[in-house]
């Protein structure tokens, strides 16, 4: 007969909490670099299929682009390597070039003559409509129709 092997139970032990260990540090460290449980959509995928993102919460990362305040109207341009999308919020705006983790929900502000508008309203729940919504689409409308020089279309 052969004698028993002493102490593979306690090597046995001591590698499983060796392992755990080391896990529970590399979560650690992931969430303190700034990682996030939270998985980030494409913005280029959220453009190339409206259909399925519009009305739906998404949360996007990128670098700011482009900022705009207009009295309460506030937006910014998000852009990852895959395209950019406006953001509208009613926080205050982030500083160009930042990198931000934005969440919020697809909105298709309008889709006139082969142009459209598609903007992340920041903070806003699924389906939620607010109750500045309608007016944030008509001051949209207005701001992209005019063709940049500040007149109306009309004569």
């Amino acid at each position: 007969m052969k004698p028993a092997r002493r102490g593979s139970g306690a090597a046995a032990a001591v590698i499983i909490i060796v392992v755990l260990v080391l896990a529970a540090a590399g979560v650690a460290a992931y969430l303190l670099m700034g990682g996030t449980a939270e998985r980030t959509t494409p913005i280029g995928s959220i453009l190339r299929d409206l259909r399925k993102y519009d009305g739906q919460q998404v949360t996007v990362k990128g670098k700011v682009v482009a900022r705009m305040s207009i009295l309460t109207l506030r937006w910014y341009e998000v852009q990852d390597k895959t395209g950019s999308i406006t953001v509208v919020t009613k926080r205050g705006l982030p500083n160009r070039d930042e990198e931000v983790t934005v969440t919020g929900t697809v909105r298709e502000v309008f889709n006139v003559g082969g142009y459209d508008k598609t903007v992340i309203v920041e903070g806003g729940e699924p389906g939620e409509q607010s109750s500045n919504a309608g007016g944030l689409r008509e001051r949209l409308k207005e701001r992209f129709s005019r063709g940049g020089n500040g007149t109306s279309g009309s004569s």
